[in-house]
C-alpha cells in the first residue's frame, strides 16, 4: 500500500471522528480530544530520553496533559494570568527534582529534565493552542479554523510526496533530511495553497483568499 493510499484512508478513518467534535457535540468533548491526543503525542515523545523509565515517562504525559489543559483554560494567560504562570516555572523544578531524587537516573539526569520540560511545552502547549483556537468567534468559525490548520498540513504533506515521487530532481537539505527535495517542497506550498482556497469556498467563507494564504506562506517560513 502507497504512502498516499495509507494517507487517504487514514483521513477517512478519523474525520468522521474529528468533524462531530468540531461541530456537533458539546464543546468540552473536542477538548478532552486534544488531552487524549496529548496523552498518546506524549508517551510516544518521551520514548526518547525515557524508553527505559515507564515512571518517567508516565510523569512527563501527566505534566503534558495538565499543562495543555492550564494553557487553553487561561488561553495562554490572558486569563487566570497566575495559574498559567506557575504552569510554566513549576516545570524546571517539578523535572529537575524528579530526576535527582532517584540515584540511579542521576547519569542520565540532564536530558531526562530537558525532556520533562520539552514535553509539556512542546507537545502541551501546542496541541492546547488547537484547543483554543476552537473556542474562537462562533462554534463554526472556530471549527473551520481548526479543519483550515489540519488542511493546511495534510495538502502539504500530501502535495509534498506526490511532487517529490513524481518529480524528483536536486535534494532540498540532504544533511537533516536526504529524502527532500525542491520539488517536494513547491508541492507542499502548493497543497498547503490549495487548502486554503478550498477552505475559502467551502466551509470557512468569513477568511479571506488573501488571510488564507498568508496563513500558509507563514507557516513556510
Amino acid at each position: 500500500m502507497s504512502n498516499i493510499v495509507r494517507r487517504i484512508l487514514t483521513g477517512l478513518v478519523f474525520l468522521p471522528i474529528i468533524l462531530p467534535l468540531l461541530y456537533i457535540t458539546p464543546l468540552w468533548t473536542f477538548t478532552a480530544f486534544i488531552a487524549l491526543v496529548v496523552l498518546v503525542a506524549s508517551w510516544e515523545f518521551l520514548t526518547l530520553s525515557h524508553g527505559n523509565d515507564p515512571v518517567g515517562r508516565g510523569l512527563g504525559v501527566v505534566l503534558s496533559v495538565l499543562f495543555c489543559l492550564v494553557a487553553w483554560y487561561t488561553r495562554f494567560g490572558q486569563d487566570h494570568a497566575g495559574w498559567f504562570t506557575f504552569a510554566c516555572v513549576a516545570l524546571v523544578p517539578t523535572a529537575l527534582l524528579f530526576s535527582l531524587v532517584r540515584p540511579a537516573r542521576i547519569p542520565t539526569a540532564f536530558i531526562e529534565t530537558g525532556a520533562l520540560v520539552l514535553a509539556p511545552l512542546y507537545v502541551g502547549g501546542l496541541m492546547a493552542t488547537i484547543a483554543a483556537m476552537h473556542d474562537l468567534g462562533s462554534r463554526s468559525q472556530g471549527a473551520g479554523l481548526v479543519v483550515l490548520t489540519l488542511m493546511i498540513a495534510w495538502f502539504g504533506d500530501t502535495g509534498a510526496m506526490a511532487f517529490g515521487k513524481a518529480f524528483g530532481g536536486p535534494k532540498l537539505y540532504p544533511a537533516v533530511s536526504p529524502n527532500k527535495t525542491w520539488s517536494g517542497s513547491l508541492g507542499g506550498l502548493l497543497g498547503s495553497v490549495l487548502g486554503a482556497v478550498c477552505a475559502h469556498y467551502v466551509y470557512l467563507p468569513s477568511i479571506s483568499l488573501t488571510e488564507g494564504i498568508r496563513s500558509r506562506s507563514r507557516r513556510a517560513r
